[in-house]
């Protein structure tokens, strides 16, 4: 359990300081002012965490309930691909609706807050793919990589503070913050797929992206940045999010198959209520850890 658990203390402490050491940095080069209104973009983007939060208190009991490796490598690309997907379902809306959300919930001496508020999901929705990958690492037992993939972010962290945050204040907070997950993100997929690949649906992750990327865009450029007519233009283009991937390609044949089934509710919850079937008399392994941890309650 030491060996097991140790290795991730250092680490843990390490993402700490990534999310505190922007604050110091703001207040010594922009002052204090700008730093309130970084805290307050930050409070704003845990808006996120609704998302987050119950996929991480899901997604390891799940991760360890399957224990056929194979099974395990095509069932986590599949929820990533769609944890990646509702992620950025939020994370559009909080680029197109920023202004709307601090002109409600603050002040007006705080309106500048929202200029840092789409960074500050990004970089959540990136923080919970790094908890993904560690969960994949510890299935491996190998949690001695954590340590070096989150202090080469936080040096990455530092150092982009120090160089944007002068010229751009809480943007370029926000864009030291984003970029220094990427890197925690990118040292952990190395690491993870050397001892336990997954092959990820890249060509779907890319049109996630892709199609987040065109609405924020499309809202920047296009629509109004103020008004009821401008809050109503952006919350209609964000809702066309899902329609967007469909004509992208993003969906699979049986995943279309079940959009067209909801057209019909009744036989689609039907459906639902059907246990699978057994496969050579023995019960599906996530099925059968389920029943397992519904048995232990009583």
């Amino acid at each position: 359990m030491t060996r097991f658990g140790l290795p991730t203390m250092p680490a843990e402490l390490s993402l700490y300081l990534l999310n505190f050491v922007d604050r110091i940095v703001i207040v010594r080069s922009a002052g204090l002012a700008e730093a309130g209104l970084y805290s307050l973009a930050v409070k704003f983007a845990q808006a996120v965490n609704v998302l987050v939060r119950g996929f991480q208190l899901a997604w390891p009991p799940l991760a360890y309930s399957i224990r056929d490796d194979g099974e395990a490598q095509r069932a986590y690309a599949a929820i990533v691909t769609w944890f990646v997907a509702g992620c950025a379902f939020v994370v559009t809306a909080m680029w197109l609706l920023s202004r709307w959300i601090v002109r409600i919930l603050a002040a007006p001496q705080f309106f500048d807050s929202y200029e840092a508020i789409g960074l500050m999901a990004t970089g959540v929705t990136l923080y919970a793919l790094y908890m993904v990958l560690v969960v994949i690492l510890g299935r491996t037992g190998r949690t001695e990589f954590n340590f070096p993939a989150t202090i080469a972010a936080l040096l990455a962290n530092v150092a982009l503070n120090v160089a944007l945050v002068p010229p751009f204040g809480i943007v370029g907070a926000g864009i030291a913050l984003v970029a220094s997950y990427l890197v925690v993100v990118g040292l952990m997929y190395v690491f993870t797929q050397r001892l336990f690949p997954v092959p990820y649906e890249w060509g779907r992750l890319a049109r996630i992206v892709l199609v987040s990327a065109v609405l924020v865009l499309l809202g920047e450029l296009l629509l109004p940045t103020s008004g009821f007519a401008g809050l109503v233009l952006r919350v209609v283009l964000w809702l066309v999010y899902p329609a967007f991937l469909f004509f992208s390609g993003f969906f699979t044949d049986e995943e279309r198959g079940w959009i067209s089934r909801l057209r019909h509710p009744g036989e689609l919850l039907e459906g639902l209520r059907t246990a699978p079937a057994a496969v050579d008399g023995r019960i599906p392994e996530v099925y059968e850890a389920e029943r397992m941890d519904e048995d232990s309650r009583f």
